[in-house]
């Protein structure tokens, strides 16, 4: 699948991202359905690279969102940490969940091995079937046990 993000939202929070120099990689059900396996998802898992001047980076592009996110020391002290699951709390952004780590991967495996997707004109990082696979093993839950199987069978 060439387009896993159908969502305008996500195309343009992605597109923030991006232009605020923020390292990331998507992970979760949009790098599944990217590998192939067409299932339904419920939100947008972006892994977001833990350093201070990505913190910043992110804080900038969270900024120039509407409505804005604003952070504390102490929240960007969390990311550049890489302690930190983040959801934004509104209706329009609600669907995309930053994740400071994944099981199974660290940052610099996932960014490492990363396929770069075209989304409308943006080139997105998706993380790579292997370091999925590993990341689904290592959390063991009911839907990652069936992502799997499904995205083994297409291998």
């Amino acid at each position: 699948m060439d387009d896993p993000f159908y969502n305008p939202v996500e195309v343009e929070v992605l597109g923030l991202l991006i232009g605020e120099g923020v390292d990331f990689v998507i992970v979760g059900g949009a790098a599944v359905q990217y590998h192939g396996y067409e299932r339904p998802r419920e939100d947008l898992d972006v892994l977001i690279r833990p350093s201070i001047a990505n913190a910043l980076c992110f804080a900038n592009a969270m900024a120039r969102t509407v409505p804005a996110y604003p952070f504390t020391s102490e929240d960007l002290e969390k990311i550049a940490g890489g302690s930190f699951e983040w959801a934004p709390r509104n209706a329009h952004h609600s669907g995309i969940h930053f994740l400071g780590h994944i099981g199974g991967v660290t940052y610099e495996e996932a960014r490492a091995s990363a396929v770069l997707a075209v989304c409308r004109g943006l080139q997105i990082p998706i993380l790579s079937l292997g370091h999925l696979i590993a990341s689904k093993r290592e959390r063991d839950e009911a839907k990652d046990r069936a992502d799997i199987i499904a995205l083994g069978q297409l291998v």
